[in-house]
């Protein structure tokens, strides 16, 4: 019952530590936590070194395998590739030996890893698990202090009590009165010894760290030793060169290499990519199966940008500044892109081989007309037949009224004011892209999405 109690307990509103307990209880935490560290660094780089001692063995019979003589499925050597020198083979197999040799002397002491600081680390870990448990009881005789504190204040706190509740206030307070001095020793117990406790624990760290960078230097100096000696015995630099100096001379060898690549394969110098442009643009439609763009007039797409314009309350409804669409130069027309509005017609995609055949019928088309135009240019031309009357033009016109204001970008573009009405001469099918328009006479590109329909009106 009291365990439930006391679990209860923790749940409810505490009582503040005594300040200098509450700090005793900090350090010996960050103790704790700092041991705890140790041993997962400790094991960490422990199992690195392993690692590496096992990656320089794997790396030298790597060396062995591409080093070693092709051989061909009949079971001799491939003559058309040729042989390793001898003396590299040696050189690699001598390696490899000391490599192995120094593996197996590293790995001893990678094990004193074990031995000097991971299980020093665990035995004081085992050390402070163990006065946890002092710490545990000491906060059980605290949960029960403020169980019967706030008991016996519940009673307190009323104006008339019975005869029971007298009784049983006058219960609640010895049973606080004891449980506050079970309390208080268990705090001055704790101020006694936490103490040298945590100083023990800290006191640990500078043997593990001698014990670290001892170990830590006996690594290093045999695995330099066993490079240095080898790096003499088979000429070899030592100390290598910077890396700068390295880099400098494998950029001058693979540059020739590179080039000599590039100009002995035609596969690379006559290739189809050679012919091709490095960046196309971004149509949405293409005329052929290699996307090649018909009538691109920028390669390199740009975008404007155009001040915030306020809006009239008239126009749009709405008052504050509005920022007006991005402008695509990429999608400003050119003249063979723009279709007048009267003779528009879509193009049903119909495909790649229809589209190629469309256009070896047109080339053909083309190549006889010319043929027999050169054939009867020398014969008389027959007159022209009479023009054919003339009717009176009834067609109406497309309107677009204008959202934001305009000021030309560059020359033909068309300038306007929000609300201005134009005309449209040519128009594509993109909202996004650049139309031909007329106001005041006068003809310009502009921007469609800088304007909305028009209700149709005559001319």
């Amino acid at each position: 019952m009291q365990k439930m109690q006391r679990k209860f307990g923790v749940f409810l509103p505490r009582t503040a530590d005594d300040a200098q307990v509450a700090m005793l209880l900090a350090d010996f935490e960050a103790a704790d936590r700092m041991l705890e560290a140790l041993i997962d660094g400790s094991k960490a780089w422990r199992d690195a070194w392993s690692d590496i001692l096992n990656r320089q063995s794997a790396m030298l019979s790597d060396y062995l395998s591409i080093y070693s003589h092709i051989v061909t499925a009949e079971g001799s050597e491939d003559a058309s590739h040729a042989l390793t020198p001898r003396s590299t083979l040696e050189r690699v197999n001598v390696l490899k030996s000391h490599y192995m040799e120094l593996k197996t002397d590293m790995l001893a002491e990678v094990a004193m890893v074990d031995k000097r600081i991971i299980e020093p680390a665990k035995d004081a870990k085992a050390s402070v698990k163990q006065y946890k448990k002092v710490i545990k009881k000491r906060e059980d005789r605290k949960l029960d202090y403020e169980r019967y504190k706030s008991r016996a204040e519940a009673v307190e706190k009323k104006t008339s009590r019975s005869d029971r509740e007298n009784t049983a206030l006058a219960k609640h307070k010895i049973d606080l009165d004891s449980a506050t001095a079970v309390y208080q020793d268990a705090d001055e117990k704790l101020r006694s010894t936490l103490p040298q406790m945590t100083t023990a624990t800290y006191s640990i760290l500078p043997h593990l760290l001698n014990a670290q960078i001892m170990i830590q230097n006996t690594l290093l100096a045999q695995l330099y030793t066993t490079l240095h000696n080898f790096s003499q015995d088979h000429g070899f630099q030592s100390p290598p060169p910077e890396a700068e100096e390295i880099m400098a001379t494998f950029e001058q060898d693979f540059t020739s290499l590179r080039l000599e690549v590039e100009s002995s394969f035609k596969m690379l110098t006559h290739g189809k990519a050679v012919h091709q442009p490095m960046a196309l643009g971004h149509e949405p439609k293409s005329y052929s199966g290699l996307a090649i763009r018909s009538k691109t007039t920028h390669a390199i797409e740009e975008r404007r940008t155009v001040k915030p314009i306020r809006r009239p309350s008239g126009v749009g409804g709405v008052d504050g500044p509005e920022s007006p669409p991005m402008l695509r130069i990429e999608s400003k027309p050119s003249p063979g892109r723009l279709t007048p509005v009267s003779t528009y017609s879509e193009r049903n995609g119909s495909g790649y081989f229809q589209n190629n055949k469309q256009l070896a019928n047109r080339a053909s088309s083309n190549s006889l007309a010319t043929t027999i135009s050169n054939q009867s240019i020398a014969a008389k031309k027959k007159p022209p037949p009479p023009p054919p009357p003339k009717r009176i033009a009834s067609h109406q016109f497309e309107y677009v009224i204008a959202l934001y204001d305009f000021d030309g970008e560059s020359a033909g573009d068309l300038s306007f004011r929000e609300g201005d009405r134009i005309r449209i001469v040519k128009k594509t099918q993109n909202q996004e892209d650049w139309w031909e328009g007329e106001k005041g006479g006068v003809q310009g590109a502009f921007p469609a999405n800088y304007c909305k329909k028009a209700p149709l009106a005559g001319r």
